[in-house]
């Protein structure tokens, strides 16, 4: 059965604001001696540096192979090298797996030359070295485009964080000159700083985990790394949020699934979250309407409300509903936004994005909503309550992220 399903967000205290008309820079930030550009709403690099190891080895290239075309990738000392002219782009890979990290390192190119930094990537053929690299990328661009710290997805869904009007990223990268790179990917986040500019900011769910490549593109290209280094934050991963405490209607199928049946009276049932930032997954099928809650930690900030479904809703004075402007500090997300889409199933995908200061909702692979908040949201539950006299809901998977982090006090 097809039901129409819009979706409202509003906040039910005042203690939150949406801020409007981010302007261009703010103010800066010291991060292990380098000085990073905020902008307006943007998120600082991650503050403990502690832990960070050398990417490659310190003599030869154990652990790391060339992979699809003919151009040469070699160690020069301390520096990586890698040129000559190839049909088909050519990668230097990692053998082993990254899940969250933060990246650090220097590149050098020639003018003209065109290369990237592979992260969270796979090989569509393992094992095979004609097999290229397939997954995101981030940009390093020498021609007059100026996209390097751009977003790419290589050999799939092409670009997703562009900078056709983002000046301020394009001016960062330095032609002919060694220009430092800082990459982090935490959960579905993922941030790029060039010479201490923040370029792009995304969040993308294709990919949690993948390898680490260095890319020498197609034709002729000149391009040096060095002082390479890593710091390895584990893996985020998505567990089953079991837990769910309820009123009279909760049935738990022999599927594993949850049913929440409509009544005579509301109903509702409620799960713990960890708290800090997260990222809630829900798939379900819903008859009727549902309102998805976010409850905070501080009785003082905002309660979250997302009613699903074909019910109307109002909107509480000085919110705002539906989707925030198209500006580069949001999260930016391309279509699909590298979800599974559940429409092919018969059922629905709910994301609901928290970090710090920012919100975002995305159904069905479309971002609904997305907000920039004035006080740090930290969720303490979710409630899911089926008001009166609807059909109810039907919960597939009900999902939580989380994090492993490392131990950074050793």
């Amino acid at each position: 059965m097809k039901h129409a399903h819009c979706l409202m967000i509003w906040f039910l205290a005042m203690g939150h604001a949406i801020a409007q008309e981010p302007q261009e820079e703010v103010g800066t930030t010291e991060q292990d001696g380098r000085t990073f550009t905020i902008r307006e709403h943007g998120m600082p690099p991650s503050g403990n540096e502690r832990g960070f190891v050398r990417l490659l080895p310190y003599q030869g290239m154990e652990g790391w192979k060339v992979v699809g075309g003919k151009a040469v990738i070699e160690r020069d000392g301390d520096t990586l090298h890698g040129h000559g002219s190839s049909g088909r782009n050519t990668f230097l890979m990692s053998d082993r797996v990254f899940g969250d990290f933060i990246m650090e390192g220097e590149i050098k190119i020639n003018a003209g030359g065109n290369s990237g930094w592979q992260i969270r990537s796979h090989q569509p053929k393992p094992g095979n070295r004609d097999s290229g690299i397939r997954g995101y990328q981030i940009e390093v661009d020498s021609t007059q485009r100026r996209w390097s710290g751009g977003f790419y997805d290589e050999l799939r869904r092409g670009w997703i964080h562009p900078f056709e009007d983002d000046q301020a990223a394009r001016q960062a990268f330095k032609t002919d000159e060694w220009n430092h790179y800082r990459i982090e990917c935490q959960g579905p986040h993922v941030r790029t700083w060039v010479n201490g500019i923040a370029c792009a900011d995304v969040i993308d769910f294709a990919d949690l985990t993948g390898v680490i490549a260095f890319q020498v593109h197609s034709g002729k290209c000149d391009v040096r790394w060095r002082n390479l280094r890593i710091l390895d934050m584990g893996t985020s991963t998505f567990v089953p949020m079991k837990i769910w405490k309820g009123e009279a209607g909760l049935l738990r199928q022999a599927d594993g699934s949850i049913a929440v049946r409509g009544g005579s009276e509301p109903i509702s049932i409620r799960s713990a979250l960890d708290g800090g930032n997260t990222t809630i997954r829900l798939f379900y099928d819903l008859e009727g309407s549902a309102v998805v809650r976010l409850h905070p930690q501080d009785p003082e900030v905002t309660t979250v409300t997302i009613p699903l479904g074909s019910g109307s809703a109002t909107t509480a004075p000085g919110a705002t509903a539906g989707v925030g402007s198209e500006e580069s500090r949001y999260p930016v997300a391309a279509e699909g936004a590298g979800t599974d889409s559940s429409k092919s199933k018969g059922r629905h995908e709910l994301i609901i994005d928290v970090e710090q200061h920012r919100l975002t909702i995305i159904l069905d692979g479309s971002v609904l909503h997305r907000a920039v908040l004035e006080n740090a949201f930290i969720p303490r539950q979710l409630e899911i309550e089926i008001p009166m006299g609807s059909g109810g809901i039907k919960l597939h998977d009900s999902l939580e992220i989380s994090r492993k982090l490392p131990d950074l006090m050793n």
